[in-house]
């Protein structure tokens, strides 16, 4: 590793941050003189910093700079002041000030004079070295210098970013530092993390988290040039750009006039309402000409920027959908039938059309839902750039070496050196799952590496809401910048820092709940429930909450100590609320009193609102600046998460007994989902107390008997009920030559009765969509790692009521009820 540092002094180049030398405390750089070598050696490698808390030296800025390096300078000397209290001067090389001792910072002529050419680095390397008694501190442009004063600041005076809105800055009066070499760059290229997501109040413009912890885009806020500028997307926006354009070509007539710009769906080019309910016909050649000149007008309005966007997508409206026409689908048959094929040659001609003239930019497209897969006789521009989408991985465990996205990593990196991956953290159908997030950040990300992906964006949201957040998002970026550091080092140093002596207690829950998901493997995604994690049992969450009663009494009496641990016990409180039915359930078999302060209701509830509004006041206070941005939104989701508190608490205590159908069969042999571990979606079913049921819940839907209703479907009414098995690699369209019928004829009485649904070999991606609720049952977690490739009956207990249905009662409203599905493994 020496020679290793030593060739790149010679060299002037920056080492990989892979092989950064980080030695084991780079705080115990904060020495006096002669703690670490000979008094004489020491001597002339240390820098004093300050003394007594007043400055020692001079921050001497280069002549010749760009503004991100003045910002460097500028943060250094804050941050020191704050550090030592002394105040810094900042000079430019050349004028007058004191010899030796100083902190050279950007591409000074010393720098360059002592084999540091700043010229030959990377626009992101960085380089930390102390020189014959001063300090250097340089990187390439437009950052590097940047990460070059925030590495130094992190990683010898100790400083750190927690989040958005929390720091930390150790005090000391005494600043002298030994000798330093150290040098890297990240390994990924774009590292993208949405820090506040629509929470404003950090910094307005200026979220100075994202620079700080090196990454280069924000989601879709700009990090400034003075912050070193970003990897950001050039206007309309990052993603689903074609409804914009569709739009512009909506509002000024064009769509009047040239209807065949509209994709033909069922035999139709509607003109939409919304720009994000349609797609354009991507086979015309006059759309694509009009396109090409908006695309062009939007680079071109950007050349006059000091950082000019390089990437500019060009993607798919988020919808399955694309068009019909007999154009469109020649282009797809030739390239395998693939929607893939059909975007990438749209695509390939926006990026021809713009080559020759911006030869910078790149043209980014989406692997995504229907162009996932890769098309046949085609292949990316080398001006394209490749956004691959992971919408089929659970969160609970790392991307399978041997599995469906790693494949299609594995199938696009042969196709493109550009390849992007865009991953999902963020679930938008229940906030605040326990999720055991530590296992997959750096498998992935290694993963990600392996196949040559340039860069990474995970949609990870919610700040308040996300489990851990602070400590996850803080992790992800050290990790997106070098995903071989060691994690466990990474997490210790931010629980301690972040929860002080609760650290513990915060690890020993990370460890627990990685402990329980990998014993009882649960599928969730973006729309994952709390009651389809199957390690969210009773014992889990007391144990959990037992943790957490010492976290906040290991740092009782400090305020802010225990909003930060409050706030890492928010999921497992709200997962506490949701399952309380089964904790009692639990007390009451297991014979274990009542009414702890662990699992009382009333007690979790208010120290949920009260964590939610104190976070609230933290991530969202203050006044709000004019901005591209939703406050409103936030409100909203933070009231809507306040209001299911309230929903939780008027549940009534119902115990979930196993089914009696299946009582005689061990547990392993069946999987229940009970009628609230079902997703209910908009326009169908909702979870209601039903005495009938031996649940005491059940999932009800009003009936239509009018045959042309979304429930019959669209071929035939001489049914009750239909329901089909359905696959999450494949759209659904709604009419699956799968679909089966309950006939009237096979309704056997009134009340409750088992029928069965059908028998599958079940898959990772299998979930049986009910059409008559609107409800989708995801059926991974009946799978037995075991067993692949077995054979599952899936039964449920339907109730119909009313006249429309054999045995239904005069004067009753016609209704389904579906109590549980129950997935049982068959011998």
């Amino acid at each position: 590793m020496h020679r290793l540092l030593r060739k790149a002094r010679q060299n002037g180049t920056a080492v990989p941050s892979s092989c950064v030398w980080r030695a084991a405390g780079l705080l115990a750089l904060l020495t006096l003189a002669g703690a670490a070598r000979s008094a004489r050696a020491e001597e002339e490698e240390s820098v004093d910093i300050a003394r007594a808390g007043r400055p020692q030296t001079v921050i001497v800025l280069a002549r010749d700079t760009i503004a991100p390096e003045e910002t460097a300078a500028r943060e250094l000397a804050a941050y020191l002041n704050r550090a030592t209290g002394a105040t810094f001067e900042i000079v430019r090389e050349g004028t007058e000030y004191p010899a030796g001792n100083l902190i050279y910072v950007g591409p000074t002529r010393f720098a360059a004079e002592n084999g540091i050419n700043a010229s030959g680095l990377g626009p992101e390397q960085w380089i930390i070295r102390t020189v014959n008694g001063s300090l250097v501190l340089a990187g390439g442009r437009p950052r590097g210098v940047l990460y070059s004063v925030f590495h130094f600041l992190e990683e010898v005076v100790g400083v750190r970013w927690w989040n958005p809105w929390e720091e930390h800055v150790p005090v000391r009066e005494d600043l002298v530092i030994g000798a330093i070499d150290l040098a890297g760059a990240p390994v990924f290229r774009i590292r993208n993390l949405n820090t506040v997501d629509n929470y404003i109040s950090a910094g307005g413009a200026e979220n100075r988290f994202a620079p700080r912890n090196r990454l280069n885009i924000e989601m879709a806020r700009p990090i400034p040039w003075e912050w070193g500028g970003d990897h950001a997307w050039g206007p309309p926006y990052f993603v689903h750009t074609e409804g914009f354009y569709l739009r512009r070509f909506r509002d000024r007539g064009d769509l009047r006039r040239n209807p065949d710009w509209i994709a033909l769906k069922d035999g139709r080019r509607e003109l939409p309402e919304h720009r994000a309910h349609q797609q354009l016909c991507l086979s015309n050649e006059s759309l694509r000409e009009a396109f090409l000149s908006e695309l062009r007008a939007f680079i071109e309005g950007t050349r006059n920027r000091e950082a000019p966007p390089v990437l500019f997508d060009v993607s798919l409206n988020d919808m399955h959908s694309i068009c019909e026409c007999p154009g469109c689908a020649a282009i797809q048959e030739r390239h395998g039938g693939q929607a893939t094929g059909l975007t990438l040659d749209f695509v390939n001609y926006m990026a021809d059309g713009v080559r020759d003239d911006y030869p910078e930019v790149i043209i980014s497209t989406l692997a995504y839902l229907n162009t996932e897969h890769v098309p046949k006789g085609i292949k990316p521009r080398a001006n394209v750039m490749i956004v691959l989408c992971d919408t089929k991985s659970s969160y609970t465990e790392p991307v399978a070496e041997d599995g469906y996205f790693a494949k299609r990593l594995a199938e696009w990196s042969r196709m493109t050196d550009k390849l992007y991956v865009w991953e999902y953290r963020t679930n938008y159908g229940d906030l605040a799952l326990p999720m055991p997030y530590e296992a997959t950040f750096q498998p992935n990300l290694q993963l990600y590496r392996h196949y040559g992906v340039i860069g990474v964006m995970s949609e990870y949201h919610k700040p308040i809401f996300e489990e851990l957040r602070d400590l996850r998002l803080w992790l992800m970026a050290r990790l997106l910048e070098d995903p071989y550091q060691d994690q466990k080092k990474l997490i210790l140093d931010f629980t301690d820092g972040f929860y002080g002596p609760a650290g513990v207690f915060i690890r020993q829950y990370i460890r627990l709940l990685g402990d329980a998901a990998a014993a009882s493997p649960s599928y969730a995604n973006m729309h994952g429930k709390t009651s389809s994690l199957k390690y969210l049992t009773p014992e889990f969450v007391l144990a959990a909450q037992a943790i957490f009663n010492r976290a906040e009494e290991a740092v009782r009496g400090q305020e802010v100590l225990l909003r930060r641990v409050r706030h890492a016990r928010l999921a497992i409180d709200k997962a506490n609320l949701s399952i309380f039915p089964r904790i009692w359930q639990y007390h009451l078999a297991t014979g274990a009193s009542e009414g702890k302060t662990d699992d009382n209701r009333e007690e979790i509830a208010d120290r949920l609102r009260d964590t939610v509004e104190q976070q609230w006041r933290l991530r969202a206070g203050g006044e709000v600046p004019e901005a591209d941005w939703r406050p409103e939104a936030a409100r909203t989701e933070k009231n809507a998460f306040l209001a299911s508190i309230d929903a939780m608490l008027r549940k009534k205590l119902v115990i979930i007994t196993p089914p009696r159908r299946f009582s005689h069969l061990p547990d392993e042999k069946y999987t229940d989902y009970p009628a609230d571990g079902m997703t209910c979606y908009d326009g169908g079913g909702a979870v209601v107390y039903d005495p009938d049921a031996e649940t005491g819940i059940a999932i009800r839907a009003a009936y239509s008997e009018d045959p042309a209703s979304d429930q019959h479907g669209p071929d035939t009414a001489d049914h009750v009920f239909r329901w089909d098995m359905h696959d999450y690699m494949r759209p659904a369209r709604g009419d699956e030559p799968t679909i089966a019928r309950l006939a009237p004829g096979d309704v056997p009485g009134p009340g409750y009765h088992w029928y069965k649904l059908g028998t599958w070999s079940l898959t990772e991606n299998n979930f049986l969509w009910i059409y008559h609720l609107n409800v989708e049952v995801s059926l991974r977690n009946a799978l037995d790692p075991l067993r692949p490739g077995a054979d599952y009956e899936v039964w449920a207990r339907i109730k119909f009521e009313g006249p429309a249905f054999p045995h239904g009662a005069e004067g009753q409203e016609n209704a389904i009820f579906m109590e549980r599905v129950v997935a049982v493994a068959a011998e």
